[in-house]
């Protein structure tokens, strides 16, 4: 995930914002101080528990890909729950489906221009 450009500005930005605010915790107190370290660990731990997943879910998207243009005759992409990657999912079967509709009828059609020669 750090090889993503956004990522990493991501992560350099919530890095900056949490040590303003866990130093401004401090600051006021030792119990905001310890509470605002509490609360960048919880958000941090969610954001990048939900960022490898969808990326885990790109990745073998991505992979499903790779191999319908390598000629794989199995297309399995797991349902995702609501959302942008659901839909992208539901598309790239839309389309799998079309090519080997295509790629059936031109093969048809070659062999009966095969036979008709």
């Amino acid at each position: 995930m750090l090889r993503n450009r956004e990522f990493r500005q991501f992560t350099i930005l919530f890095s900056l914002i949490a040590a303003i605010n866990v130093t401004l915790g401090f600051v006021i107190n030792k119990e905001a101080g310890i509470l605002t370290i509490v609360s960048v660990i919880a958000f941090g731990t969610a954001f990048f528990v939900f960022t490898k997943d969808r990326y885990k879910s790109i990745s073998q998207i991505s992979d499903q890909i790779d191999r319908v243009l390598h000629n794989d005759d199995h297309l399995y992409i797991s349902e995702s729950d609501e959302g942008e990657l659901s839909i992208l999912q539901s598309e790239i079967t839309k389309m799998t489906m079309r090519i080997r509709e295509q790629n059936d009828a031109l093969k048809k059609k070659k062999t009966s221009c095969r036979f008709a020669s």
